[in-house]
This record gives C-alpha cells, structure tokens and sequence, in this order.
C-alpha cells in the first residue's frame, strides 16, 4: 500500500513537469514563428530538456526503489525478531505468569474465608428484604417474582409457598450433626415436633419443589416419596444425629 501509493505521486508529479515542458515549448514556438534554423533550435533544446527528464525519471526511480528497500528490511527484521528465541522465550514467561496468577485466584476462591463472606452476606441480604414474615418487605414482596409456578423462560422459580427461608435456620458452616439437632429443635424449626418433620418432608409441595425445579436445574435424586419413606425409618429409629 505505501509502495504504491509513493509510486504514484512521483508518476503524477513527473506528468506535471512534462505538461509544464510542453506548454513552455508551445509557447516559444509561437513567438519564434515556423523559421527553420529556430525549429532545429527548437528541437535541440527538446533533445536537450527530454534528456535532462529522462535523468531526472531515474534519478527519483531510483531514489524510490532505495526507500522500498530499507522498509523491507527493516520489515524483514522485525518478522525475524517475532520468531526469535527471545521472543519467544518472553511469551512463556508471560503465560506462566498469567497462569500462576489464575491459581492464586482459584485457591483463594475456594478458601474457607469465601464461603463465609457469602454466609454473611446472605444473612445480610436476608435480614434486609425477608420482612416480618419472610415474604419480603412491602416493595418488593416475593410474589412479585415467584409465582405459583417455574417460569421456565426466565429460570424463574415459582411455587405457592414460595418464601424466603429465616435467619435462624441458616445451615452455613455448621456440620452436618448440628443441621440434625436444628432440625429437630422445635425452637428452631418453625415450632414442629418429629412426627411433623416428617409429614413435611413427605408432602409439603415447596419441598417437592427439589424434585421439579424447572428449566436449566438438577433435580434432587430420588423422588419426594423415597425422600419421606427414609425420613420415617430415621425417626422411627430414635432420629440419632451424627457427632458434631
């Protein structure tokens, strides 16, 4: 693109001298009249100045072919400077870097510190929009979005019962022997004795829900049924919970 951009302003340029010869010519010939020993002047001087063009066409040609030269080169040099070992060299040394960085990031992401910010956070985010009655404060009530059913097309949850879970019953960083006990614990379970456990984990339908939770989620293994079967036959056998 430079090259023949280049080319073609010296080729305007040289077209322009030569218009200007003309026009000059033109107008000593008409001044000097048709005599013959001026006509051979006339022509001698032509000669003389096509020659001069000619030297001077050269002269920027080769000016032009010089500069062409040493941009490619240079153009030459730095290709072979991409594909040097240094180069290359650098750009391992750049994606080890960037390599290391992402794992620090991952390690840090995965650090029992994260999970517990989040824990707070929730709590946070609960405290703040569950309201009263864990349905959401008055501008932004849970129905607003939940509705009685999943609306696949946005991942939207739904179901009647939809409603934020409270405060108390948080299971973040606790084991899974103090999950037991909580569930058991009517002062922290909503006021339900065993026997009522188990009839909500067999048929509440905001528990079913694990088992249809619509477009894009895993549903929960088993089925609903099974799910409440097992939950009679451990309170059937004293309901014993883990060690914490």
């Amino acid at each position: 693109m430079v090259e023949a951009s280049f080319r073609s302003e010296v080729e305007r340029k040289l077209e322009a001298l030569e218009r200007l010869v003309n026009e000059r010519l033109g107008d000593l010939t008409r001044q000097l009249g048709t005599d013959g020993q001026l006509e051979g002047r006339i022509e001698q001087l032509e000669e003389t100045l096509g020659t001069r063009l000619s030297g001077v066409e050269r002269v920027v040609r080769a000016e032009l072919d010089n500069r062409l030269g040493a941009m490619a080169e240079r153009l030459g040099q730095v290709e072979q400077s991409l594909g040097g070992d240094e180069t290359g060299a650098k750009l391992v040394a750049l994606e080890a870097t960037v390599r290391r960085r992402l794992t620090n990031l991952e390690e840090a992401v995965r650090s029992d510190d994260v999970p517990d910010r989040l824990g707070r956070l929730e709590r946070t985010l609960a405290e703040a929009v569950g309201g009263a009655d864990g349905l959401g404060v008055t501008t932004m009530r849970c129905a607003t979005c939940h509705q009685a059913a999943n609306f696949d097309a946005g991942h939207v949850p739904g179901n009647p019962k939809w409603q934020l879970a409270p405060v108390a019953m948080a299971w973040q960083k606790r084991t899974l022997g103090q999950i037991c006990e909580q569930v058991k614990d009517p002062a922290r379970n909503g006021g339900h004795r065993l026997p009522e456990i188990v009839e909500h984990m067999a048929k509440d339908e905001l528990v079913g829900w694990a088992w249809k939770p619509g477009a894009g989620r895993e549903p929960a293994p088993g089925t609903q049924p099974a799910f409440g079967a097992l939950v009679k036959a451990w309170g059937d056998a004293g309901a014993a919970c883990p060690t914490p």
